[in-house]
């Protein structure tokens, strides 16, 4: 049975700055702290430096003002040196549109290049440079005041979780998933639900502790439950600490969906009946031409294709639990 797969971040970022516009959206900001960029290297008398950082920028709502980008410049300040980004550039949303959210991530480098007395450049870093403040100038934006807004960097993640999968066979739960980099991560703990409150711990696999390099990782439910149920990664630091991943649902019962389509023959008007809402589905023809696509949104779904000549067609329904491909044929 097919099963949801999603890749997944593992933490909310409760540090980051949230600006509102009074037309109507905001935008939240959020830095990370990487790396010291030094000019030189050795530096025996000190060194020019810049400071890497990575972004998450997330824009939504809705415009009432007018159309525009949200200009953003970043400000790191170490050991009471200010060291400057000169721009990054979004578009607000569309006046006019309905509500959207974007997310714009990236890494970027200050650009101000002070100077440091010190001849630490091939040790340095971050925390070692005392960079602990953090600024937002925004100069330009739709309704948004321009000046400076202070903020907090983010805490760097333990682990970069690039998937988790999850999967049932002959009655046996499988999971499957990847980090492309650890940092103190102890042990993962795979937890199970059926109902999403009260969680379960059905097994733990140790972590890499640190590393930079990709890794997978993989466990066996043996007893999985006869009924749809879900699963989650609880990572533990080493400090002791611990965050939880999404959920992956699996579904180990053997039976699959009732679904119908009526008439059949059509003429390309058709319902499709028992298919879970918000699933997908597709029609091709014989030669697997995509010819139509759109989404379940009733327990007895409408279709309505013109223009369809007679012939044998396919449609896939695809769900978070299961994909099933029914035939059908158009007689006009």
């Amino acid at each position: 049975m097919l099963i949801s797969v999603m890749a997944i971040i593992y933490s909310t970022n409760l540090n980051a700055q949230n600006i509102v516009s009074p037309c109507g959206y905001s935008v939240s900001i959020s830095y990370t702290l990487m790396a010291i960029a030094p000019s030189s290297n050795p530096c025996p008398w000190g060194y020019n430096y810049n400071v890497t950082f990575s972004y998450i920028v997330t824009i939504q709502g809705i415009n009432t003002c007018w159309n525009g980008n949200v200009q953003i410049a970043p400000r790191v300040t170490c050991s009471s040196v200010q060291n400057d980004f000169w721009s990054l550039i979004f578009p607000a949303p569309s006046v006019g549109a309905p509500f959207s959210t974007a997310t714009y991530t990236g890494t970027a480098t200050t650009g101000s290049s002070p100077w440091f007395s010190s001849s630490n450049c091939a040790t340095a870093t971050p925390a070692n440079m005392g960079c602990t403040g953090c600024s937002s100038n925004i100069s330009a934006g739709p309704g948004l005041s321009t000046g400076y807004y202070s903020c907090s960097f983010a805490t760097p993640l333990p682990i970069e979780l690039v998937s988790f999968k999850g999967s049932c066979k002959d009655n046996v739960a499988s999971f499957n998933w990847s980090t492309a980099s650890e940092s103190n991560n102890d042990y993962f703990t795979i937890e199970r639900t059926q109902d999403a409150e009260e969680f379960l711990e059905i097994g733990t696999i140790d972590g890499a502790n640190n590393s930079s390099e990709s890794i997978d990782y993989s466990f066996i439910d043996n007893a999985p439950l006869k009924e749809m149920s879900y699963y989650r990664l609880k990572q533990t630091d080493l400090n002791g600490s611990f965050r939880y991943s999404d959920l992956v649902n699996v579904d180990c019962d053997s039976k699959t969906s009732e679904i119908n389509i009526y008439p059949n023959p059509n003429s390309g008007s058709f319902n499709i009946e028992g298919a879970q809402l918000n699933s997908n589905f597709i029609v091709f023809n014989l030669l697997g031409n995509k010819i139509y696509n759109s989404k379940i949104n009733s327990i007895n779904t409408e279709v309505n294709i013109g223009n369809l000549s007679n012939g044998v067609y396919f449609i896939e329904i695809s769900s978070k639990s299961e994909t099933v491909t029914l035939k059908f044929n158009v007689v006009n």
